[in-house]
């Protein structure tokens, strides 16, 4: 069974989940895909590509958010105001995110109260009144990025991740080296988890990333999409955003302002489960 990897937040799954039911019934190909959808073709390799200066970008990125300390946590709950753009199809409200090693659990308000994604130890589930379960894929392409350093680190510990080194390049005011990342050996991993990071050329920190939100029928279908990380603090030795936003297709959806960061307070396994933990 493949270790599930961090992608997109609940609030951008729980935004595209409707699409997903309303438009994408038959979009398995190019010429029905609805519009905002891209496609993208298989394409897999042999072996992964970590090229030299990716390495040393991704190294400088993790000594820069705490290195060591990093490794030490092994749970955390992260609470943070989440603002809605208005317009959008979110909701404000108080946003939670727990994570244990490879599980991960999102509570997120909704106009029809608190919904939840779920890891599920290998079963994975969105619970909106009702549970429904989402194919694996989904969750390998979910990540949580008010724990970036995790998600980083675990990228870069993955043997089968692949880490290209792309350019040096301005974004907004600032000068940014860019990197992407990729599991590439097997489908559907190779049109899920492409992602492309924007790291501040002079602090090391991440400050954005772009990803593919997939489609639950076919995942060679996304909607792109991405997060702007900003206002670093660090808890426990551990640099965290606390200031996140989220865009689809370009178009922005919801901030976060993280109020709380709690580390390895030791939380249950049921809380992963689709069945146990409260929500």
């Amino acid at each position: 069974m493949r270790v599930a990897r961090f992608g997109l937040l609940l609030s951008i799954l729980l935004l595209v989940l409707p699409v997903w039911a309303q438009q994408t019934q038959t979009a398995t190909t190019p010429s029905v895909q609805p519009p905002g959808w891209v496609y993208s073709p298989p394409d897999l390799l042999s072996a992964p590509v970590r090229d030299t200066e990716a390495l040393a970008v991704v190294q400088k990125a993790m000594a820069a958010m705490g290195g060591p300390a990093i490794a030490a946590i092994q749970d955390c709950t992260i609470q943070a105001q989440s603002d809605a753009v208005p317009g959008s199809p979110n909701t404000s409200g108080t946003m939670t995110w727990k994570i244990a090693g490879a599980e991960f659990r999102i509570d997120a308000p909704t106009a029809n109260g608190t919904s939840s994604i779920v890891t599920g130890h290998g079963k994975p589930a969105i619970i909106n009144g009702a549970t429904t379960t989402l194919p694996t894929y989904v969750t390998e392409a979910l990540f949580i990025p008010v724990a970036i350093a995790s998600v980083l680190t675990q990228e870069f510990a993955n043997p089968n991740m692949s880490l290209r080194f792309k350019d040096t390049e301005t974004l907004g005011s600032e000068s940014v080296t860019v990197v992407t990342t990729a599991m590439e050996m097997d489908y559907p991993d190779n049109v899920v988890t492409p992602q492309t990071w924007y790291f501040d050329t002079a602090s090391g920190l991440p400050v954005r990333v772009e990803f593919r939100s997939p489609d639950t029928r076919q995942p060679m279908n996304f909607i792109p999409s991405a997060v702007d990380l900003s206002n670093y603090k660090a808890v426990s030795g551990v640099a965290y955003p606390f200031t996140v936003s989220s865009s689809l297709d370009g178009r922005t959806q919801v901030t976060f302002t993280v109020q709380s960061v709690v580390v390895n307070s030791g939380i249950g396994p049921n809380q992963f489960d689709s069945t146990g933990g409260a929500l």
